[in-house]
């Protein structure tokens, strides 16, 4: 593709998908504009895909000084977007000042992100934190969604996952997730495997657990029936967490896990974890997941390899000796009764 801008190009009649397709790929070598003219193409990527679901869409525009990159009206609802196609994720800055604009529209506005290629890992924290959700955010796998099934069904799914859940920005491997937990009214029967949904900070976190989870169950000759989902930063864990927990079937179990050096203030910590009321677990990896395992996070290189090597070859009874939350995370594997951490402590 020579102009990602797409202004030569009649979008009617062409496949939305193929052409994001197209648009991905990088010339070499990269032109200084090819990056803005790319940003410009997402913007008409997005104005048609919107058409075609048959909303009522508007081109970029501009009011007091303000550039919006279009707008649309769905289930009498007004929305506002913003599209950012840059090389590295978005950052709060900018999703903060789009939340401003959107301040300053009619109450009941709502914004929509994209950025196709995601946004820093704490981003829900900040977005949410001490604002009413205003804004939802779309990555390109989203995105992809949206162009396969629908821009309107994308939307959707993302305004009920924020109304009901407080999930402002999702995978759409997560959103899968939670809804198959979905329990059937008349199931009484708890299942057979000792259950648990654990929810982890990120991806790396989950397959540590998904191997440790193994391995608990080899150890223990327990049948361990574990699904892991990956968050996006601390305060996604805990949203996700609160929406697992409303629909977990009778005999499954939910643990958090999120790593002690990132949990910021001591009071944020205190109103997350006491969210969980079911008797579910948050376990707190002093400071860090990795840190269990004897592996720096910072290292460069095959840190990822080392960590799935050590937790393959850890000794788990003694790494439970040593660290008290390590063995509140085996106890809630293994369903065993779990103390508190006050009484952990004395």
């Amino acid at each position: 593709m020579t102009d990602p801008s797409l202004k030569a190009l009649a979008l009617d009649n062409l496949d939305l998908q193929q052409l994001f397709d197209r648009m991905k790929i990088l010339p070499s070598p990269l032109p200084s504009t090819w990056t803005q003219s790319r940003g410009y193409g997402l913007e008409r990527l997005l104005h048609e895909a919107f058409r075609r679901t048959g909303l009522d869409v508007r081109a970029p525009f501009s009011t007091k000084g303000e550039q919006m990159d279009g707008a649309f009206v769905l289930d009498h609802r007004h929305f506002i977007y913003e599209a950012k196609w840059r090389s590295k994720d978005t950052t709060r800055a900018d999703v903060v000042a789009f939340q401003a604009k959107i301040n300053r529209r009619l109450v009941g506005t709502l914004g929509v992100f994209c950025s196709v290629n995601g946004f820093v890992d704490d981003i829900t924290e900040y977005v949410a934190r001490g604002n009413q959700l205003n804004t939802l955010l779309v990555d390109g796998e989203n995105l992809e969604y949206g162009l396969a099934h629908g821009m309107d069904v994308m939307i959707r799914n993302k305004v009920v996952a924020a109304a009901q859940d407080g999930l402002i920005y999702y995978k759409e491997a997560q959103l899968e997730a939670v809804s198959a937990l979905k329990v059937p009214p008349l199931q009484s029967q708890a299942p057979a495997a000792k259950s648990t949904v654990v929810v982890t900070e990120g991806p790396q976190d989950a397959s540590v657990i998904e191997l440790l989870a193994k391995r608990v169950s080899r150890l223990y000759s327990t049948p361990l029936d574990v699904s892991v989902i990956a968050a996006y930063g601390f305060a996604q864990a805990f949203d996700l967490g609160e929406a697992v927990m409303t629909r977990l079937a009778l005999g499954k179990r939910l643990v958090v896990v999120v790593d002690g050096d990132e949990l910021g203030a001591e009071e944020l910590r205190a109103s997350r974890t006491t969210a969980l009321v079911r008797g579910d677990q948050v376990v707190v990896a002093e400071p860090t997941l990795e840190a269990w395992f004897g592996v720096d996070r910072k290292m460069r290189g095959n840190a990822q390899a080392l960590l799935m090597s050590a937790v393959e070859t850890v000794d788990i009874s003694r790494l439970r000796l040593a660290h008290p939350e390590f063995d509140r995370l085996v106890r809630a594997l293994l369903h065993e009764e779990v103390p508190s951490p006050v009484d952990a402590a004395v």
